[in-house]
């Protein structure tokens, strides 16, 4: 939860101004960049502003300031796991729910990996020559 709540406003801003700037596919990764650097160090300098304030200690607001990056990156990766968790937990209550359209669904999975192993084999026995 710390780092959630020390690095989420940070976090959402470049993609809500990346909706609404581009629609273009191409320009949404610079502009989430540019703007993410921009919100990233004015949030952390204004939330390590204020820890120094009421702080009033060198030590405990540089322990804070290494902190903010740390449980953030933490807190992104905690919450990409508990998303594929849950991905394969819902895949699995569907595949006790409908098991046949789940199996259906699997062998043409399989049916497309052979196709695309297949085409990228000749592609590259075709640029051997």
């Amino acid at each position: 939860m710390y780092g959630v709540v020390n690095n989420y406003l940070p976090y959402r801003v470049p993609s809500l101004v990346a909706q609404r700037a581009t629609k273009e596919v191409e320009f949404v990764a610079p502009i989430l960049m540019v703007t993410g650097m921009l919100t990233f160090s004015l949030a952390y300098a204004a939330q390590i502003a204020l820890v120094h304030y009421f702080a009033q200690n060198w030590r405990l607001t540089t322990l804070y300031a290494l902190s903010l990056p740390i449980t953030g990156f933490y807190a992104l990766y905690y919450w990409n796991n508990l998303q594929d968790r849950l991905q394969r937990l819902r895949m699995l209550r569907l595949f006790r729910q409908q098991r046949p359209a789940v199996e259906k669904l699997l062998r043409q999975r399989a049916s497309i990996m052979r196709l695309l192993a297949d085409a990228r084999a000749a592609y590259l026995a075709g640029n051997e020559l």
